[in-house]
């Protein structure tokens, strides 16, 4: 394929379907400002509104005021790293669990203190009773489509790669994320003239940079520190910001500009010899109307976005 360059001129497209596939087409409910997803599910019989979270290497994750609600209890089981530090776990099973048309009698769950991953919907601030994590996401072959607001579910029995093989569209950019550990997806973004990989994580709303990254590429950081929520009791506190020109994801899809957050990361490591630059977060992958593909792992990017949306990205 080509390679795409988007400008500040670009125009509104239309994204080509599947005809060939038989996808289950389950509507996700975008929240303010941070473009974060949300899907609704079904636990232990009672209806959950969670967050599509690919950064989160665990099926299924259930906030603690949510195991609390419903009665459940678990044990220790470690710590997962957060944003803002390390986070305590308690794993145990649930019965019954229910996404779209999908059923499972049982699934190994996770509860976390999620109280600093507030969103904003409809003007009320809220945080998610759980999160489907990135694990869920593989073994269901999902797609996130961030332009139709869908997440798309291919047949229980097709291949990983059948998503991709049932695009028609060849003016679609694919462009390949490397698979790391509990099915983290990464993707190589060029800054400058280096080459880095950037966790591709829906559950964060805003690009992230790490500061190592930020100091050699002699980046001037802006604007005063903002406080930075999620998974644990802690969040990353006073991040400052920083603009990069004509970045290139993936070799392919070059943009104007990119904004992130400068701040550590904890516990985001790369497959193999890859260097970490960073988080690809939901406001980018949606201002692009991406299609992030976890059977083939790829990201689908149409040849033309929306205007508006694009000016989102910074």
């Amino acid at each position: 394929m080509n390679k795409l360059t988007i400008t500040a001129l670009a125009l509104a497209g239309t994204l080509t379907t599947c005809p060939g596939l038989d996808l289950e087409e389950i509507p996700l409910t975008r929240t303010d400002g941070s473009h974060h997803y949300l899907v609704d599910a079904r636990v232990e019989g009672r209806d959950l509104r969670l967050l599509v979270d690919s950064g989160a290497g665990m099926l299924l994750v259930l906030s603690e005021e949510t195991t609390r609600s419903i009665g459940m209890t678990g044990e220790a089981s470690g710590q997962a790293k957060g944003i803002g530090g390390d986070a305590g776990l308690k794993r145990f099973e649930v019965g019954g669990f229910q996404l779209g048309d999908r059923r499972f009698s049982q699934m190994t769950t996770y509860s976390v203190d999620l109280q600093h991953a507030s969103l904003l919907l409809d003007g009320k601030l809220f945080p998610p009773e759980g999160l489907v994590g990135v694990r869920l996401l593989k073994r269901l072959n999902a797609v996130v489509d961030t332009r139709r607001r869908e997440l798309l579910l291919p047949p229980r029995k097709a291949a990983p790669d059948a998503y991709l093989k049932s695009i028609s569209d060849p003016t679609l950019q694919a462009i390949a994320m490397h698979e790391g550990a509990h099915g983290l997806a990464y993707v190589d973004i060029r800054l400058a003239d280096e080459t880095y990989a950037f966790l591709v994580d829906t559950g964060a709303g805003t690009n992230s940079l790490e500061p190592a990254v930020a100091e050699e590429l002699g980046l001037v950081l802006g604007g005063p520190g903002r406080d930075i929520g999620g998974a644990g009791a802690a969040k990353v506190t006073g991040a400052r910001r920083a603009e990069i020109r004509n970045p290139v994801i993936g070799g392919k899809v070059t943009l104007p500009v990119m904004s992130f957050d400068v701040h550590p990361l904890q516990g985001v490591v790369p497959p193999g010899e890859q260097r970490l630059g960073g988080i690809l977060g939901s406001r980018t992958l949606g201002a692009l109307g991406a299609r992030v593909d976890f059977g083939s792992y790829r990201i689908f990017v149409p040849p033309v976005v929306q205007l508006g949306e694009l000016k989102k990205i910074r």
